[in-house]
C-alpha cells in the first residue's frame, strides 16, 4: 500500500510540482506547556537608592500541558483544535476533530474540497485505527 501510494505521489510530483504541493493538507499534533518565563523587563521594580532589590523566587515550569491538533497547507493554517484537558485522544476524538476540520475546510478552502486533496498525518497507531480509516472513503 505504501509503495503504490509513494509511486503515485512521485508521478503527480513529476507531472506538476506546484499543483502537487498545492494539493497537500497536513495534520500534526503537539503538546503545549503552560509556562511563560518572566522577561527582564517584566521583573523590573523601582526601589529606593541603596536598598536591596526584591527577593525573587526560583521559577519552576508548570506541569500543565495541553494537546493541540493543527491542520495546514502551503497557504497556512486551516484549523486548530485545542484538546480539552483530561480528554483522551482516541479514535472517537480524532473522528470528531476531523469532522470539525471539514467544516472549517468548507469555509477556508472550498475549492480544495471540490477538487480533492492529499491528506497527510503521521502513522501513529491512533491514526490507523479502524474508526479513523473508515471515516475517509465517503468524504474523499
Amino acid at each position: 500500500m505504501r509503495l503504490s501510494c509513494s509511486q503515485a505521489f512521485i508521478e503527480k510530483f513529476e507531472k506538476d510540482v506546484q499543483a502537487f504541493l498545492d494539493n497537500i493538507v497536513t495534520m500534526d499534533e503537539t503538546v503545549v506547556a503552560y509556562h511563560t518565563p518572566e522577561t527582564k523587563d517584566m521583573s523590573k521594580q523601582l526601589v529606593k537608592k541603596g536598598s536591596p532589590g526584591p527577593v525573587k523566587c526560583k521559577s519552576q515550569e508548570s506541569c500543565l500541558k495541553q494537546m493541540v491538533l493543527a491542520f495546514f497547507d502551503n497557504k497556512g493554517l486551516i484549523y486548530t483544535n485545542i484538546v480539552p484537558m483530561g480528554t483522551t485522544v482516541n479514535a472517537d476524538c480524532i473522528v470528531s476533530v476531523l469532522n470539525d476540520f471539514f467544516k472549517r475546510m468548507r469555509q477556508k478552502r472550498p475549492a480544495k474540497l471540490k477538487i480533492g486533496f492529499l491528506f497527510h498525518m503521521d502513522n501513529a497507531p491512533i491514526h490507523t485505527d479502524r474508526k479513523v480509516v473508515d471515516f475517509w472513503p465517503p468524504r474523499m
